[in-house]
């Protein structure tokens, strides 16, 4: 009985530990939304018209150490407390819950990434030039329909779409 109520202690310890740290990582920039580096950052913007939008998943690809640490961490601390908390057995249970915790975590973080984006095909006032921009979308953003006239703000190695004042 003992060992069920360090089992719990180091588990709760663990994810109270780590679990802000993944939460961190969830944050995604989206046309009505800043990083808090560009507060007050200078941003080219450049007049452009939309050709076309639609609406596109953004998969999770660049997984962080988030998902898969935590999980290793709990399913490793799993198996080796519901294996005896001690002797060759426990060993090989945390073992074998660290890389199942591991994978399942990389696999949680992936799932949690994923998101709606926009895909914009523009014209660039100023050049004629034709370039595709794919944003993160909230919920409720609506598409911009062909030839509403918008803005292209680029800086700190991100690009947003967004109407131009007037424009809806």
């Amino acid at each position: 009985m003992r060992r069920f109520g360090h089992t719990t202690c180091g588990l709760a310890t663990i994810v109270a530990l780590v679990a802000p740290l993944g939460l961190a990582a969830c944050a995604t920039q989206t046309g009505a939304t800043y990083s808090a580096t560009e507060v007050g950052a200078v941003m080219a913007t450049t007049p452009a018209v939309v050709l076309t939008s639609r609406e596109v998943h953004i998969e999770g690809g660049d997984t962080g150490v988030y998902g898969p640490a935590l999980g290793a961490a709990l399913g490793g601390t799993g198996g080796f407390y519901g294996a005896g908390a001690g002797g060759t057995d426990s060993a090989i249970f945390a073992g074998l819950g660290a890389l199942i915790g591991g994978g399942l975590g990389y696999a949680a973080e992936e799932f949690a990434d994923a998101r709606r984006g926009i895909e914009y095909v523009l014209r660039d006032s100023t050049t004629g030039q034709t370039i595709t921009v794919v944003q993160t979308a909230t919920r409720s953003e609506a598409l911009l329909p062909p030839e509403t006239p918008v803005l292209l703000q680029e800086g700190d190695g991100y690009t947003r779409v967004v109407a131009a004042p007037g424009a809806q």
